[in-house]
């Protein structure tokens, strides 16, 4: 028997890891099982799904931890190549080996090469090179060309990121596949035109209804960059001075936001709920969604945003917005636009909204206005074609 083991770092509320953790249940087959190897850290909501979902088959890696630490980054390879080799002897060979995220990716590649008879696959969930420091930026393109030689199959979710990998040469040998991080868009869908949810979820958090509601859904980390969308939030009053904002995100920099809103006299203008079971009463609230990450690979939450009909706009710092240019009602902004070039960015992408209705000519090709390769059962589809390629090779 052989079987899909999967590595990521932590599982944090984020896209990767949702899609990480949906492959591995959702792919299980009795005959080829899906295993997913974690660090202790991240989310305990998301952790604890994970062991409901997948039990014995989630296996908690101590050491695999953030920041980097030479000696805990040693000590968490060698529990990888442990684990990797315990699962060997248990399952049989060959075994995928299927890493996600930085820290996970380059250690547990090196670990199934040292350990030997598997295929190695990694999905670049985007890179954040262009907004290291430079010290670090060399340590850790170093670190990705090393995983990188060592890799059979290297999957991204945009071709920004695959035109970065080339003009890095970070795996020159390895195959590539394009597989979108994709979305069940069914439920998103449903909220549009939901006045009764709208009207509830502003309820909730006190939010006048005839007010325009910017939304946006991120973590609390330097990737999504909170303080900037603070600025832009702080300029959108400008333009409209009775505009709310619901930001809904936990993290490291959640402090920090609170008092960067406070310092710009928007506390009463914006509600930070911290991480909520269920995004859709965010997006049913709101009028316009905004994204300004310092980078992205293809991030779930703005798919999220276009099934549910909102207006989007984003910061597109690695050009992986292009991908999206057959979303309606979605603009983006360069990498080293400033906050004050978002307030007209939403006007415009709202009066858009207001202006056109879904065209339902498409549906054949569009579920529920996504194209089906940014669904979750297309990505899911092409990533078990790939395992039985690379099974049978």
């Amino acid at each position: 028997m052989s079987a899909i083991v999967h590595i990521i770092t932590a599982l944090e509320r984020g896209g990767a890891q949702r899609n990480t953790l949906e492959t591995v249940a959702q792919l299980h087959r009795p005959e080829r099982p899906q295993w997913l190897v974690t660090g202790s850290f991240g989310d305990a909501a998301l952790i604890e799904e994970a062991r409901e979902r997948l039990g014995n088959r989630l296996i908690i890696v101590p050491a695999l931890a953030r920041p980097i630490k030479l000696w805990q980054d040693g000590r968490a390879f060698l529990e990888l190549y442990r684990c990797l080799r315990q699962l060997r002897r248990s399952l049989g060979s060959p075994l995928v080996v299927h890493t996600h995220s930085s820290k996970a990716g380059v250690l547990g590649r090196l670990a199934a090469r040292v350990m030997g008879n598997c295929h190695i696959v990694h999905t670049v969930h985007g890179f954040g090179f262009g907004v290291a420091l430079s010290s670090s930026q060399w340590l850790l393109e170093t670190a990705e060309r090393m995983a990188g030689a060592v890799t059979d199959v290297l999957i991204f979710v945009s071709e920004a990121d695959r035109k970065l990998a080339h003009q890095l040469k970070l795996a020159p040998q390895a195959a590539e596949r394009t597989i979108r991080s994709g979305i069940d868009p069914t439920p998103f869908a449903a909220i549009r035109g939901n006045l009764a949810m709208r009207a509830e979820a502003r309820r909730q958090w006190n939010i006048p209804e005839d007010v325009p509601l910017v939304v946006t859904v991120a973590n609390c980390k330097p990737q999504k960059d909170p303080l900037f969308h603070a600025e832009i939030f702080r300029e959108f009053l400008k333009l409209e001075p009775e505009a709310w904002f619901l930001f809904v995100g936990d993290g490291v920099l959640k402090s920090a936001l609170v008092s960067r809103i406070a310092e710009f006299g928007l506390t009463q203008r914006t509600v930070l709920p911290g991480f909520i079971p269920d995004s859709r009463l965010a997006l049913a609230a709101g009028d316009v969604f905004l994204l300004a990450s310092r980078w992205e690979g293809l991030p779930r939450s703005v798919l999220e945003a276009v099934a549910s009909g909102l207006p989007v706009v984003v910061r597109d710092s690695t050009g992986w917005a292009e991908e999206l240019n057959w979303a309606k009602q979605f603009l983006s902004l360069e990498k080293d636009a400033l906050p004050s070039a978002f307030p007209q960015a939403i006007q415009k992408a709202m009066a858009i909204s207001n202006s056109n209705t879904f065209d339902h000519q498409d549906e054949t090709t569009y579920s529920c206005s996504l194209p089906e390769r940014f669904t979750l059962n297309g990505m899911l589809a092409r990533l078990d074609s790939l395992y039985k390629a690379l099974l049978l090779s």
